[in-house]
């Protein structure tokens, strides 16, 4: 027990423990092999052999423990060679990782060189093409140079082609604007020549304005206008790029601007000219329209001087107000007058008191004119009154169908209220439901003739007054405000029953629709 197989001793048939002897006997050669030194020292001494067997389990036990204790020196003996197998393994692992580490460093130093090797050959390829590509960009930039420096040069050549034709142009117009100058200049010349104006009458001057000067002055300007129109834009493509362009240009420039300034000086002294004439003519003319007035003024007394004794009597201011002004003169107004101091000195008004006389005779007509107003406006706020009177009883009489309609309305909307509930629900009887919408349809009719005399007795508020005489103002201003007011109702109505109407008409269109599925599936059960 406890010791290993082959060394455990065994008894024999007869049981005297030869056996053991046997087996714990050294064998010779091919048998068990002698102890170690070590091993000798680690085992306890021989085995004892019982000499009978009346003491053989005494020695049996003691064999026991000596085979117990060589069993554990045999553990111990495996466990230090295990453990120096381990150190051996372990020590021959170590050898080997570090030679296979040195074999990795030979290879990564191996590939180390190849990579700075290849490095290098990329890295002179690389540079080897680099440097023909800075060849080729070098050579581009050279022919893209050529090519911005041909493309400029054309660009400055299209710039001064350009620049020339718009000179050229520029020159004709200004060609036809200096000659249309120069027949303005020989227009105006009468009028702005000191020595030749004063040989000219105001009429001259005013003509050979209006009839020579300003037609050429209207051509130059429209010819200047369409200069400046086809310069915008373009002053700088005018000027072009050399020196010699860009001369060329100023000088077209200053031909323009002589030829503005030019106009400007004709026109504003001509027009002075012109202007002070038109005075002159207007304060002739003034002159002569004061002399004909006073010619007439003396013409006129000496109409109504029915006795040619240079005074104008009593009833000779009479007929002049009734002819000339077309008022007759009052009495208190004729009184007035005889006591003015254009007539009671001599009984009668002189011609040198005439104008005093007209005053006083114009005074005259506006109080008759006033007073005319004043009785206008009174017989005018008079028929108003009675106009309005007449619109506020035809008012009265038409807001009496006015409860009639709320009520009609207010029917038509109960009526209207189950059918709401009837639009909700898939299946419902069409007999009840038609009855229910004629009602509605009954009560919106009613509504709806109520509204239709209402409306025209509206319309018709002033009919009967404006047959007689046209409506006042305020009577107008009165009917609007009725109708207005009334207007605002009729349309909230309006309204209201157009909802109960919609009610009424989807109903129809649900039974319409309804009745046709019933008809489809009666003639399909037929079929």
């Amino acid at each position: 027990k406890g010791c290993p197989e082959g060394m455990r001793p065994r008894m024999n048939a007869k049981g005297d423990g030869k056996g053991l002897a046997q087996a714990l006997e050294p064998k010779a050669a091919g048998g068990m092999m002698q102890p170690s030194p070590q091993q000798a020292t680690a085992f306890p001494k021989a085995l004892a052999v019982p000499s009978d067997a009346s003491s053989f389990e005494q020695i049996l036990e003691q064999n026991q423990r000596i085979l117990d204790e060589q069993q554990r020196a045999l553990q111990e003996m495996k466990a230090k060679s295990d453990a120096e197998e381990k150190r051996l393994k372990a020590q021959q692992d170590a050898e080997e990782k570090k030679q296979r580490e040195e074999e990795l460093r030979q290879q990564a130093e191996v590939l180390r060189r190849e990579a700075r090797l290849k490095a290098q050959e990329e890295a002179e390829e690389q540079k080897r093409k680099n440097e023909e590509m800075r060849q080729q960009a070098e050579s581009f930039r050279r022919q893209q140079a050529e090519l911005r420096k041909l493309e400029e040069e054309a660009k400055r050549e299209a710039v001064e082609a350009e620049a020339l034709q718009f000179q050229a142009d520029l020159s004709d117009m200004l060609v036809a604007a200096e000659r249309e100058n120069e027949a303005m200049s020989k227009a105006v010349e009468p009028i702005l020549d000191d020595a030749k104006r004063r040989g000219l009458a105001d009429e001259a001057l005013v003509k050979a304005f209006v009839e020579d000067f300003e037609p050429l002055r209207s051509k130059l300007t429209d010819t200047l206008k369409d200069i400046n129109a086809f310069m915008t834009g373009k002053h700088k493509a005018i000027s072009g790029i050399n020196e010699e362009c860009r001369k060329t240009a100023a000088s077209l420039m200053q031909r323009i601007s002589r030829l503005e300034r030019g106009l400007s000086n004709a026109v504003g002294r001509a027009s002075a000219h012109r202007l002070a004439a038109l005075g002159r003519l207007e304060a002739e003319a003034k002159r002569q329209a004061t002399i004909a007035e006073a010619k007439r003024q003396e013409e006129l007394f000496k109409k109504y001087d029915s006795d040619d004794d240079g005074l104008l009597l009593e009833h000779d201011i009479i007929l002049l107000c009734r002819e000339e002004y077309d008022f007759e003169l009052q009495p208190a107004r004729l009184s007035a007058i005889k006591k003015s101091e254009c007539y009671k000195h001599k009984d009668g008004v002189e011609y040198e008191k005439f104008a005093m006389l007209r005053k006083l005779i114009d005074i005259a007509k506006a109080e008759v004119l006033a007073r005319q107003r004043q009785e206008e406006m009174a017989k005018r706020k008079k028929n108003a009154v009675a106009q309005m009177a007449v619109i506020d009883k035809n008012f009265k009489t038409a807001s009496e169908f006015l409860p009639g309609i709320d009520g009609e309305v207010v029917k038509a909307e109960r009526r209207s209220l189950p059918l709401n509930m009837v639009l909700t629900h898939k299946i419902f009887l069409a007999n009840d439901v038609e009855a229910a919408i004629s009602e509605v349809d009954t009560a919106t009719e009613a509504a709806r003739d109520f509204i239709a005399a209402v409306q025209e007795q509206m319309q018709n508020l002033g009919a009967e007054v404006a047959k007689q005489e046209p409506l006042e103002a305020e009577a107008q201003a009165l009917i609007a405000r009725h109708q207005k007011l009334v207007g605002f109702k009729l349309t909230a109505w309006h309204t209201r029953l157009a909802k109960a109407e919609g009610v009424s008409k989807a109903l129809k269109g649900k039974i319409e629709l309804q009745q046709r599925k019933e008809a489809l599936m009666k003639l399909a059960n037929a079929l």
